[in-house]
């Protein structure tokens, strides 16, 4: 199981951390593309990100996100999960979970 442990950070709004709001919601909302994460993300939290950046950071991270290839063109979109266990502070937590289910 992989971990993702940013309990003791505070700056989780910082783009550097991105990874950690894409594993959340990949939790919620199980296998996504990278279009669907980005529709995801713009609707959840401030700022903005394109389907390329989400595809760039999956892919960063390897280790801890599952990449499915669809289909055997590489024109065709990829399937994120991740399956795993996320860290963060209870308040965090609980605001964004919030921003999920109003």
């Amino acid at each position: 199981m992989k971990i993702i442990n940013i309990e003791n950070r505070n700056h989780l709004n910082s783009k550097k951390y991105d990874y950690v709001k894409f594993a959340f919601i990949l939790v919620h909302f199980g296998e996504l593309s990278a279009n669907q994460i980005n529709y995801h993300y713009n609707r959840l939290f401030r700022g903005h990100c394109n389907s390329t950046r989400v595809g760039m950071i999956m892919k960063n991270h390897k280790n801890l996100f599952t990449i499915k290839d669809t289909y055997s063109d590489y024109r065709q979109p990829k399937v994120y999960s991740f399956s795993g266990k996320i860290i963060i502070p209870s308040s965090t937590h609980r605001n964004w979970s919030k921003k999920i289910n109003p």
